[in-house]
């Protein structure tokens, strides 16, 4: 099957106004269409030249979430980055972003959050600190970043 570079182009476009890909998802994509490697790799060049693919912007907008109250720790925020098939220097801008600071930040919100949801059941201070632990683990958070929540716990069950 001989697919045109136009084909291809407008493939590309329709698939990206329904959502926004990486450039090596969209390499992806075109090659599950039917394209060859190099008609896919022009196609997505021609498009990050017209600035229809900027990983940066993207990356950048899910930061933007997350910092609007979207919880989700540097660990899962790198991990879904390397999911959707991003490229090192998107990578880079991340960790860059979100720093551990930040992350001790988005932490306690969370922490906040859960033990608000939390506050409807009656569960002495072990299960709640082992519930709180597991749910910021899963969030994504890093070891130091949950600990420094469980300190936090600790110094409001005993009125620090």
């Amino acid at each position: 099957m001989n697919l045109s570079f136009e084909e291809g182009f407008k493939y590309s476009l329709r698939v990206l106004s329904l959502k926004d890909y990486p450039r090596s998802l969209l390499l992806k994509k075109l090659r599950d269409k039917g394209f060859s490697r190099d008609s896919a790799e022009s196609i997505v060049s021609e498009l990050v030249l017209k600035g229809f693919i900027d990983e940066e912007k993207m990356v950048r907008r899910t930061w933007e979430r997350i910092q609007a109250g979207e919880v989700i720790g540097r660990r899962g925020f790198l991990f879904s980055l390397k999911n959707n098939g991003f490229d090192l220097d998107s990578f880079s801008l991340a960790e860059s972003l979100y720093s551990s600071e930040k992350e001790n930040e988005i932490v306690l919100k969370a922490l906040n959050n859960y033990l608000n949801k939390l506050a409807i059941n009656k569960l002495n201070f072990d299960k709640k600190r082992q519930r709180v632990y597991s749910y910021l683990q899963r969030k994504g958070f890093s070891r130091e970043a949950v600990n420094y929540a469980m300190r936090k716990l600790s110094m409001e069950e005993r009125g620090d």
